[in-house]
């Protein structure tokens, strides 16, 4: 059994990176945890059968999405100790309030987004209005004109 010991540094805290990397774990059949740090790092400490698989691990945890940016991996395999039976995630005493307060920030943002957005569409609409009435009476003009 090997152990692999990693800190993770980047964008990688209070973004989902930390079930990313469990789902991740678990697909591939690894044990260990995954935990943040005080210093904005976090702990990945996973435990497999071969190096081979933990080294692929390493490199399915390097995520970059919208919300996720791993900067560096930083990673160390040992003999394993077989301590951990699957994988979890460790969480801290004040997290769940720390994530609400965060999805609420974020709602907000979500709802000026979405103000801007029917703004824009109302005033888009408004001028698609104003071309189409314009288009009518030109045509309007031009049939009683016969279109000269």
């Amino acid at each position: 059994m090997i152990r692999l010991t990693a800190y993770i540094s980047g964008r990688v805290q209070r973004v989902g990176y930390r079930a990313k990397v469990v789902s991740q774990a678990l697909e591939m059949g690894l044990a260990g945890i995954v935990q943040n740090q005080p210093d904005g790092r976090v702990l990945v400490i996973a435990e497999g059968e071969k190096k081979e698989d933990l080294e692929r691990f390493a490199s399915a945890i390097r995520i970059e999405n919208a919300f996720i940016h791993v900067d560096d991996l930083s990673a160390e395999y040992t003999e394993g100790t077989g301590e951990y039976s699957t994988f979890r995630k460790v969480t801290g005493p004040n997290e769940v309030g720390e994530r609400l307060d965060d999805g609420i920030e974020i709602l907000k943002e979500i709802v000026i987004s979405l103000k801007n957005l029917t703004t824009t569409t109302k005033d888009g609409f408004e001028n698609l209005t104003t071309i189409t009435e314009d288009g009518f009476e030109n045509l309007t003009t031009m049939t009683e004109d016969g279109f000269e």
